[in-house]
């Protein structure tokens, strides 16, 4: 603006010159800057306008569902949930009377090694000595063993079921499809999350609750260490009372840590079937929108993305600015 004043010579004409120039400069600045938040904005509202249609078209997919086909899946998840849960309960038991077996022969074989005499075969009441101190060298060694076997068992268990629960989320994948990005996406993030914490909890038995964490070589740790004490001996009576606890801990183990996982997949299959009921609320909802503000909704979204779409040719015209629509 300034150049259009070189042929004047006045002094005061071209200082004004120059001040409404870098005035000018400034407001163009400030426009442009306003201009690209304001093409941002409009952008934005584009990307919105995108996700609204993305949901009104599952508006239709999920009206148009046959509902029997959503009626099978949840049949057939409550199906496998119940075999799942008889399977486990009847494999439970299983392991509960081997490791239970086991400990009981292992009871018997320290009795006819130490509590028996060798000469009458009669039972001794107590054992001292010699016989006391080979005692606390076998049984705490055949002790953990027996305990690592049965934690070893209760992984087994699990890890034959550890895949259950991307078998129940495999009935909604067909559904899940059917969905906007957004609520897919959730879906996804919150099965990833569900079997992933199966995974972690079917390789370590240790993550249970205090109330069980013990298990059965710590159970007895305390009472070990309690003879290597004290002086006297050891009483039959005491190797009775540890058996009959043993017993009592190796079915507590096995029922309450496998319960505790069992949890986990319910979680899955409570998921999955609130999944499936939230979706037969959204189909009969959405027949009835049909029926009167589909066609609509289709309309004034199709007006809103027209009008911005304006709004920005405009600002790329008057601004000469680049701007993507």
């Amino acid at each position: 603006m300034a150049d259009q004043y070189k042929g004047v010579e006045s002094m005061e004409i071209k200082q004004t010159a120059n001040h409404l120039n870098l005035s000018v400069q400034a407001c163009l600045k400030e426009l442009t800057q306003s201009s690209n938040f304001l093409r941002k904005d409009l952008q934005a509202c584009l990307v919105t306008l995108d996700s609204a249609e993305d949901k009104w078209q599952s508006k239709q997919q999920v009206a148009e569902i046959d509902t029997s086909e959503v009626l099978e899946a949840i049949g057939q998840v409550v199906g496998y949930w119940n075999q799942l849960q008889q399977q486990m309960e009847k494999i439970t038991q299983e392991v509960i009377e081997l490791e239970q077996r086991n400990w009981t022969l292992l009871i018997e074989e320290l009795r006819e090694k130490f509590f028996l005499d060798p000469k009458t075969q009669e039972q001794r009441v107590g054992i001292g000595w010699g016989d006391k101190d080979r005692f606390k060298l076998v049984f705490p060694s055949k002790l953990k063993l027996i305990s690592n076997n049965l934690d070893q068992a209760i992984q087994a268990i699990f890890r034959q079921f550890r895949d259950s629960g991307q078998v129940f989320f495999e009935e909604t994948f067909f559904f899940v499809k059917l969905l906007d990005v957004e609520s897919q996406l959730q879906l996804n993030t919150e099965q990833v999350q569900l079997l992933r914490e199966l995974q972690e909890n079917a390789e370590q038995v240790s993550r249970t609750s205090d109330a069980y964490a013990l298990n059965l070589y710590q159970m007895v740790g305390g009472v070990i260490e309690e003879w290597n004490k004290r002086f006297g001996e050891i009483l039959w009576k005491e190797i009775e009372d540890l058996y009959k606890k043993g017993l009592e801990k190796i079915e507590e183990r096995v029922e309450l840590i496998i319960h505790d996982r069992l949890k986990l997949l319910e979680k899955c299959v409570q998921q999955v079937l609130l999944f499936f009921n939230d979706l037969l609320e959204k189909q009969y909802r959405y027949q009835q929108e049909m029926l009167t503000q589909h066609k609509a909704e289709k309309v004034w979204l199709d007006q809103q993305r027209h009008q911005v779409k304006e709004l920005l040719a405009d600002l790329e015209k008057n601004l000469n600015l680049s701007i993507p629509t």
